[in-house]
């Protein structure tokens, strides 16, 4: 990647010098976490404090860049804005805390002096940007976690521009989540030994409450892998989970694509959809992060927003798509593989055939013209037109496929009850090579181990793919 790019990228794309970085001078950084904050106080210090623990010459060469963000005219901003502050003084103290050490820690509540001498001593550098006060607030069209992330990795930019750009990785973390000592050191093991165009890191969420508190975060969490095991099963090359606290892509790839986009939700979907469609995303099982359970409305969708609805009485995370749904979109994408040179009219013919509603899907998106476009483009050479024909059906237009058919064919079934029909799908062979089986708990038993059985499956996918690390050290 040159740099004639990288600086067309800065001057047409890129916000940071809207809103700058504040941090010591740096030199040797390798890897940038981007963490957006909004009203954070109560999360992004346990989260600071575990990614101190990462130590050693990994934490020398970090820089942790906190967004420090709210949107103009938001709700409630008077406490947000009081919590926001808080923070920036911590994270003035921690910039000036080398050469300021009393000043600094008299400048901040006592609760967060632990974390301070924490990073302090990690050798961890922390910076952070300032879109949170009067005149920095983050435009209320397009303000939201979207264009915090993007401010965060276009200031990423700049720091690692010189000797160490190609060298370079990107991490997404949220102020909530939690990371282990070998965060850093399993992601640049498994960038090293095989070069991927992103790697998400495994995750485990945390519950709220210890004691029988957990049953919303188990459903919802069996509810986004059940949605991912249904891609695998049905072949699709978008089988991964889209959760920003997971994501790591090199400097280079975040260049390529565009940077990150303004999205207030969904910025991970969108991104990941764009970086699938240049190569495979890999996902990372020697290390974990730890997303909280916490209840949130900050954005329309995603955990906080489920324990929100969750709590109000709506158990929606209950009922999931029937795994026909997968089976017709596994017959839909094989045909495809197989068929391929069959031509338009044959491939919508196949799909009548398939599932009447797979064709009036098709046929509402104009697939014989899109077809031809595709054929006409890839040359007569049929992998290329296999890749133009899953840049088309992406991530989106699969989760629009999933869509039209739960309304007008398969209606949502029970969460646990679909899960072991797919489950005995995965014991059957079908898809994952060398997978031995895994026990399929009863529909009725403990959401627990049908959630373990499925983390199980997913661990078999990913295991080809993973690297000797550093032994995994809970937080």
């Amino acid at each position: 990647m040159g740099k004639t790019t990288l600086m067309k990228y800065c001057d047409r794309h890129s916000v940071a010098e809207r809103w700058p970085l504040i941090a010591r001078p740096v030199k040797n950084i390798r890897n940038v976490i981007v963490i957006p904050v909004l009203a954070e106080s109560d999360y992004l210090f346990q989260t600071l404090s575990s990614l101190a623990g990462i130590g050693g010459k990994d934490a020398r060469e970090s820089l942790v860049i906190c967004v420090i963000n709210n949107t103009e005219g938001q709700t409630g901003a008077e406490w947000v804005k009081r919590d926001n502050a808080e923070t920036l003084s911590f994270m003035r103290a921690v910039v000036d805390g080398p050469k300021m050490r009393r000043t600094a820690t008299s400048s901040m509540p006592k609760r967060y002096h632990r974390v301070w001498k924490l990073i302090m001593e990690s050798g961890l550098t922390l910076g952070y940007v300032d879109a949170a006060t009067a005149g920095n607030e983050l435009p209320a069209r397009s303000g939201g976690v979207g264009l915090a992330r993007k401010i965060g990795f276009d200031n990423a930019l700049s720091v690692v521009a010189g000797s160490s750009f190609d060298d370079a990785l990107f991490f997404s973390l949220d102020a909530d989540t939690l990371v282990e000592q070998n965060y850093v050191s399993a992601v640049r093991s498994h960038y090293e030994a095989r070069n991927p165009a992103a790697a998400l890191v495994s995750f485990s969420h945390v519950a709220v409450e210890p004691d029988g508190g957990d049953e919303p975060i188990v459903s919802y969490e069996t509810f986004l892998r059940y949605y991912v095991l249904g891609l695998f099963y049905a072949g699709s090359p978008y089988a991964y989970h889209a959760i920003g606290s997971t994501m790591t892509f090199p400097a280079t790839e975040y260049l390529s694509v565009g940077g990150m986009n303004r999205r207030k939700a969904g910025e991970d979907f969108y991104f990941l959809n764009k970086m699938r469609k240049r190569d495979p995303i890999e996902t990372v099982t020697r290390t974990r992060v730890y997303p909280s359970a916490r209840v949130s409305e900050r954005v329309p969708f995603g955990t906080g927003r489920r324990m929100k609805t969750y709590d109000d009485g709506e158990r929606r995370d209950r009922y999931v798509y029937d795994p026909a749904v997968f089976a017709v979109l596994k017959e839909w994408l094989d045909t495809v593989t197989e068929e391929a040179g069959g031509g338009g009219p044959i491939l919508l013919s196949r799909a009548r055939s398939i599932q009447p509603h797979l064709a009036d899907f098709l046929e509402e998106n104009d697939f014989i013209s899109l077809w031809k476009r595709l054929e006409n483009n890839s040359g007569g050479n049929k992998l290329l037109l296999e890749r133009h024909f899953h840049g088309w059906f992406d991530a989106f237009r699969t989760l629009k496929l999933v869509h039209y058919l739960t309304e007008r064919t398969f209606p949502k079934r029970p969460l646990f009850e679909s899960v072991a029909v797919l489950l005995d799908r995965c014991n059957s062979g079908l898809f994952v090579p060398g997978f031995t089986g895994v026990r399929v708990p009863p529909a009725d038993d403990d959401g627990k181990a049908i959630l373990d059985a499925v983390r199980s499956v997913e661990e078999g996918i990913y295991a080809p793919w993973q690297v000797p690390a550093a032994g995994r050290q809970g937080t």
